[in-house]
């Protein structure tokens, strides 16, 4: 693992994220899933041993509260909505004001993630690491030395666009391919899928907020 290694959580307001669940949660749910979710990636990354800092990335000023409560270094998004951009302008703060030479990106809705599943990524990770979505389209985990290796494509479509722009450069890219890994939430369906493969999981905030909400 590289000496300086920071990983970037981008997340959106709270009150507004995750919208498509609304049909299968309240909004006091919906909400309260939304934190847990982004805690239970955090400590995830705090677990992962060699990690130089976690960036939480936001616009939002709960968002900033929630991760100052937690211990972690914020980020004013730049772009305010356009993850794209914003993790761009993130992965060129790293490098020249933080002198990282690796950035991990882990989205806030990926609550199944852990240390043990992250750590052997990063412990095999050489210029370009990716892992997609549970569908093959988006971007779950992406980790570049340099951070700004290759231009982003975050729009839900992304993870060929970023194993293509690697292969452009002769890069071979490690592809992590994890169930949990690959879990993000979006849709009541995902919820579903949340409760089944977290079967016997201890210790998810997530987890413990849908057993609460299935009362």
């Amino acid at each position: 693992m590289s000496s300086q290694t920071w990983a970037i959580v981008p997340i959106k307001a709270f009150a507004s994220a995750k919208k498509r669940l609304a049909s299968a949660l309240e909004d006091s749910s919906r909400r309260e899933l939304v934190r847990a979710m982004a805690r239970d990636v955090i400590e995830a990354l705090e677990g992962v041993s060699g990690l130089s800092g976690i960036l939480v990335v936001t616009a939002d000023e709960e968002v900033r509260g929630f991760a100052r409560d937690l211990g972690v270094e914020c980020w004013d998004d730049p772009a305010d909505g356009d993850l794209t951009k914003s993790l761009e302008a993130a992965a060129e703060h790293l490098a020249s004001a933080l002198s990282a030479d690796t950035m991990l990106i882990l989205p806030a809705d990926v609550p199944l993630v852990s240390s043990a599943l992250l750590f052997p990524a990063l412990s095999r990770h050489e210029s370009l690491t990716l892992a997609s979505d549970d569908e093959g389209q988006g971007t779950n985990l992406l980790i570049a030395s340099p951070p700004n290796l290759i231009r982003f494509c975050y729009d839900g479509h992304g993870f060929h666009v970023h194993l293509q722009r690697g292969q452009a450069l002769g890069i071979k890219p490690h592809i992590v391919s994890h169930p949990r890994i690959q879990l993000d939430i979006d849709t009541p369906r995902d919820l579903q899928r949340l409760r089944t493969l977290g079967k016997g999981v201890q210790g998810k905030h997530s987890l413990s907020v849908l057993a609460k909400s299935s009362h």
